[in-house]
């Protein structure tokens, strides 16, 4: 695999996560959850996409 190609793969990855993580928020805010913990997981999320580590676990 090219580095092009492997770019393109975590590109896409990265994408798919952030649509997950995304619809997953919408989902709860239309639930009315509480919006401090979304916003709390949201960044923990971004923050583990960021940094390479694993996505942390969603809080309900």
């Amino acid at each position: 695999m090219t580095d092009q190609a492997r770019t393109g793969a975590s590109l896409t990855a990265l994408q798919n996560s952030l649509r997950s993580l995304s619809d997953w928020a919408d989902d709860r805010l239309n639930e009315d959850f509480d919006r401090q913990y979304i916003a709390e997981h949201m960044t923990e999320a971004i923050d583990a996409l960021l940094s390479g580590e694993p996505m942390p676990p969603r809080p309900f």
